[in-house]
């Protein structure tokens, strides 16, 4: 995709040939781009809700004035909610 641009840059300079092989570059290289910037700006919006489900969890029951703690099982712990 840049050398895609660099070419277009170059041939509307140097006013050559190549602009179809240049484009050729470029469109499948945004197409390609664009998916995976709109994923990447998904998981950098909403991955603290993925990562932590837990925390959320907590601020409602909490926001319901809940008293939560966390009871340590061994290797299972969970959490035990009281009004």
């Amino acid at each position: 995709m840049i050398f895609g641009h660099v070419a277009l840059n170059q041939i509307r300079r140097d006013r050559t040939d190549g602009h179809g092989m240049a484009m050729a570059g470029v469109i499948p290289g945004w197409i390609l781009t664009g998916p995976r910037m709109f994923v990447i700006d998904m998981i950098h919006k909403f991955g603290g809700l993925i990562q932590n489900p837990i925390d959320q969890i907590l601020v409602l029951l909490r926001q319901h004035r809940m008293t939560v703690r966390l009871v340590d099982q061994g290797e299972y712990p969970y959490l035990r909610a009281q009004l």
